[in-house]
């Protein structure tokens, strides 16, 4: 099969590479105004012809649409919907598209039928290509007469032309993730388009295509052997007696589809079966059955269909005589026609005049054959080796192709099973449920799901899309992992501990590892924090053992040269008041790993990014805190990514994005947020606490500059010691926690395999800040917004030194609330406030210093910190 797609492949070269020919053939139009919806549309609307075949007889018409919210990050599919020869328009406004019909204000047959926005459109998550295929289909059509013959081979190979000569003609999307998707008989053709694409993109065919995956909804893939997993389904959902079955099994063998004409007994029972089964809407089983406007009619009106399909039935469909008071899905399906065929709708389509005699939704007289009526399972075999990300899904509801056929061939895969049968949720209902298969790496990953009968069938679609689009292959299979016990800690761990992988990038290429603990308090009502460690580079080992997470390490107990550091409890936690993610970023940093070695390279920029697209995942995966107040946290450099991730989730929310975040606020410790201005406090600093004079400056080399009071210690070395330091330094938690996590006992635990040594911070990053001026511009985009800022130096730190920090918050302009004060733990004095804002509250800071407290304050003053965190999470005055 792929040598001779590769031959048709290199016959189609001279098509492929006529660029300049190309760009004037597609004639896309910008559809700004359409009949029946008023004002402008609120999204970008394409329309166009493509040419194909040897001479560009053929004209495929296609509608796009940009993505309603963010084009330049969300990928791109192309929609082709089933029949063969049902239209992209059934597609764009019964099924996935931006707009629907407005049933309840069209009138008559002389009316335009009314739009209005679809709020479930997959446009919220993708740009999508909805096109008229095969020809004969729509508004496609063909210059001459033998153009409109066309089959399965055909149809997929025009589509891989149409496609190509797309992205020409669209360079903005040619490095787009793309994935192809359809239904119902497009189960068919998407497949073999995709091994097309694979082929180009493998001969190194230009444009090479940016593929991820396919999707394909109630898929015809295995021809008419579906019609075997019908009987069962009619018999599972009590539509034939359990006897009329078993005689059915017995009869026919379990073959229902190539009967021996002499089996008498057999065709009996099919007929039969067919007879209690007449009635029955075969698209949906429980909705009632209509006169045919649809892609599949039963064979007893097939005459009545053609009629139906082959003269102008506006008026016909429309007569009053035909209106009923019940529902019937099939009559929404008419005002398609009277509004496609309308010349003012049209015009505005910019269709071409006079190549179309009437629209239909679905033409049931094209001159196709199916020459793969054995089905496509083969392509999917051949998938399983390939780099994909795919989802298959079906409505529990459907009889044509039941979903128990579905999943049969699915599983003949011989994938291994990732995840077991287990419903999925929507709004705390079951939605359906999800089966998924793939293994470590994952390097084809497949998502089987069923849709359960709902009103919101579009929003359940449009969540399914999301798990896929979004969906991180490696870390679901390597993680959530679960730790309940820890060497070095005796026991049961008395809090829970997750551990896991979330790709992300372009191809997921990125694997950020990170450690979650549930609130030892109260996980339900307790916020959720990501905490980022600073650096660059920095674990977020570092802030779970040294400075707010459930344990450290026990020095006393941990002298021995070959033993495993001991680990105890923290009692001052911020665990204790909130959930915790604790993220090692960017890629290199602790567990963190690429599978590329260009993965390796990062920046500000892109490890916001990164960080933004883990947190959407992560929430994705841990529904229970999708609507959990969330803070954004950490310290150091972390001062220079958390703001851009908070600006990231403010877009994303007001974008409307389905993964909408309930940030409350953030949080940022001794932070890096001038850049390289912190040198000019850092002067000032010295001078306050009698450090410097003007004549000795050069006493600063000697000064340990996260704390001054403490040593000063030479850097620790990326490579573990073999053996704990007993000494009491900063140095020693460095060589301690190198120690703990070079142990592959320990490793073992939360990882394997990715790394070659775990060091606390790594040096040689390929990183790049480019933001060397500072983020204070977005603190001052944030004083409109409605956001808790808690903001703390330890005044012993002269790395960040408190006043260069103190002095860019006034530099906000934001109104003084409460005047620089003092506040106390256990009656002493803990460090000194002071608070930004006005009353309500819209944008509220407070800043603070822990007297006593270094670079990284909690680790010095856990207690204090604490009760900081706590005090301020309470709204609380410090």
């Amino acid at each position: 099969m792929p040598s001779s797609l590769l031959l048709l492949l290199l016959l189609l070269l001279p098509f492929i590479f006529s660029t300049a020919t190309l760009v004037s053939e597609s004639d896309p139009h910008l559809v700004e105004y359409l009949p029946g919806y008023q004002g402008p549309l609120p999204f970008t609307l394409e329309t166009g012809y493509v040419g194909v075949g040897d001479s560009q007889q053929i004209q495929l018409f296609y509608y796009f649409v940009e993505s309603q919210t963010d084009v330049a990050n969300h990928p791109l599919i192309l929609w082709l919907t089933g029949g063969p020869g049902c239209s992209a328009l059934s597609a764009l406004v019964f099924e996935i598209g931006p707009f629907s019909f407005d049933q309840s204000h069209t009138h008559s047959a002389s009316d335009i039928p009314l739009l209005r926005l679809n709020p479930y459109s997959w446009t919220n998550v993708a740009s999508i290509i909805f096109l008229d295929s095969p020809v004969g289909t729509g508004f496609s059509y063909a210059t001459t007469h033998d153009g409109y013959n066309s089959n399965d081979t055909l149809q997929s190979s025009h589509i891989y032309q149409f496609l190509t000569k797309w992205l020409i003609n669209h360079p903005n999307f040619r490095t787009t993730p793309l994935y192809i998707a359809g239904d119902s008989y497009a189960g068919q053709i998407v497949p073999i388009v995709v091994q097309q694409i694979l082929t180009g993109n493998e001969a190194q065919l230009v444009p090479k295509m940016n593929l991820k995956g396919y999707i394909i909804g109630n898929p015809s893939t295995v021809g008419d052997k579906r019609k075997n997993s019908q009987v069962e389904y009619l018999h599972r959902v009590s539509l034939i007696s359990d006897e009329l079955y078993q005689l059915a099994k017995v009869s026919c063998d379990g073959e229902y589809v190539n009967v021996d004409a002499t089996n008498i007994k057999c065709l009996r029972v099919l007929a039969a079966i067919e007879e209690v089964t007449s009635s029955i809407y075969e698209a949906h089983i429980l909705e009632p059955k209509c006169l045919y406007v649809s892609p599949k009619p039963p064979e007893k009106v097939s005459a009545y269909k053609k009629l139906l399909e082959s003269v102008h039935v506006d008026s016909f469909l429309l007569g009053e005589h035909q209106v009923s008071n019940s529902f019937c899905r099939n009559q929404n399906y008419l005002a398609s026609y009277n509004w496609a065929d309308n010349i003012q709708v049209q015009k505005a389509l910019n269709i071409r005049e006079g190549t179309i005699d009437h629209w239909v939704r679905c033409n049931q007289s094209l001159a196709y054959t199916t020459d793969y009526q054995t089905g496509g399972v083969g392509y999917h075999q051949n998938f399983t080796n390939k780099y994909l990300q795919v989802l298959v899904y079906s409505g529990d509801q459907d009889s044509t192709i039941p979903y128990i056929g579905t999943l049969e061939w699915v599983e003949e895969l011989k994938v291994p099973t990732a995840e077991e049968w287990r419903p999925w949720f929507v709004d705390g209902q079951v939605a359906g449920y999800v089966t998924e298969f793939g293994s470590f790496p994952y390097q084809y990953h497949l998502v089987f799901a069923t849709i359960k009968m709902t009103q919101s069938l579009l929003l359940l679609l449009l969540l399914l899309l999301l798990m896929l689009l979004t969906y991180t292959a490696i870390s679901e299979e390597r993680g959530p992992h679960v730790v309940n016990y820890l060497p070095g800690y005796q026991g049961h761990l008395p809090f829970t501990l997750e551990t896991g992988y979330v790709g992300v990038g372009e191809s997921e290429e990125v694997q950020l590892f990170y450690y979650f603990v549930e609130s030892e308090t109260d996980v339900a009502t307790d916020p959720l924090m990501l905490w980022l460690t600073g650096g660059p580079g920095c674990s977020a080992f570092s802030g779970l053992v040294f400075e707010i997470g459930p344990f450290t390490f026990d020095y006393a107990r941990s002298d021995s040269e070959s033993g495993i550091p001991i680990l105890q409890l923290n009692p001052y936690s911020w665990t204790k008041v909130a959930s915790i993610i604790f993220l090692d970023s960017p890629v290199g940093t602790g567990f963190s790993y690429a599978t590329t070695y260009d993965g390796y390279y990062s920046s500000d920029t892109l490890q916001s990014s990164h960080i933004y697209q883990f947190l959407t995942k992560w929430l994705m995966n841990h529904p229970k805190f999708g609507t959990t107040p969330l803070y954004i946290a950490g310290d150091s450099y972390a001062g220079q990514i958390v703001p851009i991730v908070v600006q990231q989730i403010l877009t994303g929310n007001e974008a409307g994005l389905v993964q909408k975040m309930n940030l409350k606020g953030y949080i940022i410790g001794n932070p890096s947020a001038v850049g390289n201005k912190n040198k000019n406090a850092q002067i000032q600093y010295l001078h306050r606490v009698s450090l410097i004079s003007d004549e000795l400056y050069r006493v600063t080399t000697s000064i340990n500059d996260p704390h001054i009071l403490e040593p000063k210690c030479l850097y620790v070395s990326p490579k573990p010691p073999t053996k704990v330091p007993t000494h009491k330094t900063r140095l020693k938690d460095d060589h301690v926690s190198s120690f703990v996590l070079g142990e592959r006992q320990v490793r073992n635990s939360f990882c394997r395999g990715t790394i070659d040594h775990w060091v606390r911070c790594n040096k040689s990053l390929a990183y790049t800040n480019d933001y060397q001026t500072g983020v204070v511009g977005y603190h001052q985009n944030f004083t409109n917004k409605y956001l808790q800022v808690l903001v703390y130096s330890g005044d012993q730190d002269n790395a960040i030194p408190y006043i260069g920090t103190l002095e860019w918050i006034k530099e906000l302009k934001v109104p003084t609330a409460e005047e620089w004060r003092p506040w106390f733990v256990d009656g002493q004095v803990a460090g000194y406030v002071t608070e930004f804002g006005s009353f309500p509250y819209q944008y509220h800071l407070v800043y603070t210093t822990i007297k006593g407290a270094g670079h990284t304050a909690p680790e010095y003053k856990p207690r204090e910190c604490l009760a900081m965190i706590q005090r301020w999470l309470e709204l609380s005055p410090l």
